[in-house]
Order: structure tokens, then sequence, then C-alpha cells
């Protein structure tokens, strides 16, 4: 579930930053973290407005952990899923995300669906898995 959704536009490269140190304080892995998600320019308004559309998942790159929201706690991992706007403005979104039970693979599993939990963390190789960075995917 989305909580909350902080937008920036800018025409610099956003430096890569550790979002452990981002975490709210007081909560744990598997409750509410900020975390990137980046998509196409032209649906950035739509879900400062209505929110994430599931329709759209995978959409860009792909479902390695089943049909759900993308998010990362890398912003250079979700700025490689984003376009420019013509005046070449890139824009990634920076989101409170709740994860409610979560569930971790170590490696893709595209098939998963939410069943008895909320969301995945795909953990990355430093973690014990396959991913080159963490991905978190909410149903």
């Amino acid at each position: 579930r989305l909580e909350r959704a902080f937008s920036a536009t800018a025409r610099c490269t956003v430096p890569e930053m550790d979002l452990g140190a981002l975490q709210l304080e007081g909560h744990e892995l598997g409750s509410n973290l900020l975390l990137y998600h980046g998509c196409r320019f032209s649906h950035i308004e739509g879900i400062l407005q209505r929110g994430f559309d599931p329709c759209f998942a995978g959409e860009n790159a792909g479902r390695f952990f089943g049909t759900g929201i993308y998010f990362t706690d890398v912003a250079a991992k979700a700025d490689s899923y984003v376009d420019a706007a013509v005046d070449g403005t890139r824009c990634l979104l920076l989101a409170e995300v709740c994860l409610g039970r979560l569930k971790t693979a170590l490696r893709p599993m595209p098939r998963l669906d939410g069943t008895g939990y909320d969301a995945v963390l795909g953990e990355d190789v430093q973690h014990g898995g396959a991913m080159d960075h963490r991905e978190y995917v909410v149903f």
C-alpha cells in the first residue's frame, strides 16, 4: 500500500544512496520503507494523482517476482527504468511503502502472486540472492 509519494525532477544525475539510513524511525524491514520507483515519464502524473496501478506491473522490464508494483532501495536501479521527457527531464518517485507480510526470494520467481503475503523482497547477491540490487514487490 502506498502511503505517501514524494516526487522531484532534475536534469542531473541522482547519486546512489543507501536507503538503510532512510528507513523510517521505529520501523523494521517488513513494515514501512522509503523506496524508489522508476517508470516512464508519461506515467508519473497518473501515479501521483491515482496511485500505482498493478495493471502496468512489469510492463517496462518484465516480472521477476510476479505481477506487482516494483521498488528498490537503490536510486540508480530505479533510474534504469526511467525515460526522459522531451525537455530532458528525468523523474524518480520516492515512496513510503508499507510492505506488510514479507516473503523473501533468493532467485527470480515470476509466478508469485501475493497469496499468503503482501510483498516480496528479491534479495541481492550481498544477501544471498541472485539480484544485483534488492527489489521489493508489493501485491
